[in-house]
């Protein structure tokens, strides 16, 4: 595995195709990438590109919303998939925690499913063992880069996202940035920076 220690660096993680759309063919980018018919497709994909080196994967992991809005009453929700990292990726560089997953098939608009992972990020789940964790970060598969205004608030709220490139390599991205592969590469500097504004911007 490599450590990535400067955003130079850490580009060559990349995927070329999150850096190839034309600005007017970008509405793509307000829908789930991919060519997943059904859910289910796009989760047997993802959890076959999780390496079992790196992450220890819980499914249909349970939480509470603790910090419900105003006059919002608190609820259970029930998110697609927990990762918690092993001492490997630790080892590596892997600073931020358990993250969480939600994923959906594909052409699926974005907006919903950012604002559901918006609620995700107010909740603590339950882990193994009877351990309670609140996630740095939620990611959203199967998606490709979102631009201007919508990137802008998934940077904020800690939301990443992820997909399999065309060299069919698991790339998650956070705060607009490829923060790890499945091949071991990891770039959190730039990650752990985000959503830590308050008030005027």
């Amino acid at each position: 595995m490599t450590r990535y220690s400067t955003q130079h660096d850490a580009d060559v993680l990349s995927d070329p195709s999150e850096f190839s759309l034309a600005p007017w063919e970008r509405w793509r980018a307000m829908l789930t990438t991919g060519k997943y018919e059904t859910e289910a497709d796009a989760a047997r994909d993802f959890i076959a590109h999780v390496s079992d080196e790196h992450w220890r994967v819980e499914q249909e992991v349970t939480g509470e919303v603790v910090f419900p809005k105003p006059d919002c009453k608190s609820r259970n929700v029930r998110v697609d998939y927990a990762l918690f990292p092993r001492p490997a990726l630790i080892e590596n560089g892997w600073s931020a925690g358990p993250i969480i997953v939600e994923v959906k098939k594909s052409n699926v608009k974005v907006g919903p499913v950012v604002s559901q992972a918006m609620d995700y990020m107010r909740c603590v789940f339950n882990g193994p063992y009877g351990q309670r964790f609140q996630p740095l970060f939620c990611v959203i598969f199967p998606l490709q880069r979102l631009y201007e205004h919508m990137q802008s608030i998934m940077s904020d709220q800690r939301i990443g996202h992820a997909h399999v490139g065309d060299d069919n390599v698991l790339r998650m991205y956070l705060n607009g940035t490829c923060a790890y592969t499945e091949t071991g590469g990891v770039f959190l500097r730039s990650a752990l920076k985000s959503g830590c504004k308050f008030g005027s911007r």
